[in-house]
């Protein structure tokens, strides 16, 4: 893929990811941001993929309506950044390894496990993240158990139904 081609694809992923998740901003904790970001990384490489959920983080936390106007702190913004950022960078270790194979049924369960881990990863930092910021630890994460249950949930059965049906398009990029 040529340079270019890959800077535009890398930037239409990440406005793809912030665009989808202002799109979906009223359905609390289900999002497609981790699959958007994860396929910019199988499509991309673990560079193209971690620089487009990096940008994606970065734009959707500072513009984000629910910070009520507030720019977030450094410290947690830096932390979604990074977060998203492996997301993304994943999404082109997995390919790179062949992970995914061809069965479909195999897909499905792999994607299932992939966004399992990539979800309960990216709460557990991010929600820690802020936990130490305002010094309440063991009570934010007791606050946060039921979104993020929602949020991992909602990412299982969306990497299980998309992603397979995404690995094909890799063959018309």
């Amino acid at each position: 893929m040529r340079p270019l081609t890959k800077i535009t694809l890398t930037g239409l992923f990440a406005a793809l990811a912030v665009a989808l998740n202002y799109a979906l901003i009223a359905i609390p904790q289900v999002k497609l941001f981790n699959l958007v970001i994860f396929s910019a990384g199988y499509f991309l490489g673990m560079r193209g993929g971690a620089l487009a959920g990096g940008v994606a983080a970065a734009i959707y936390s500072i513009f984000n309506p629910y910070n009520l106007g507030m720019f977030p702190p450094l410290p947690l913004l830096a932390t979604q950044v990074i977060a998203m950022s492996v997301v993304g960078a994943a999404g082109g270790y997995f390919k790179a390894i062949g992970f995914f194979g061809t069965k479909r049924s195999m897909q499905m369960l792999k994607a299932g496990a992939v966004g399992l881990i990539l979800s309960v990863f990216y709460n557990i930092v991010v929600t820690a993240s802020g936990a130490y910021l305002f010094g309440a630890f063991k009570e934010a994460f007791i606050v946060a158990i039921p979104a993020m249950l929602l949020n991992i949930g909602s990412n299982v059965v969306v990497f299980v139904i998309l992603f397979p049906l995404i690995i094909p398009l890799e063959k018309k990029l």
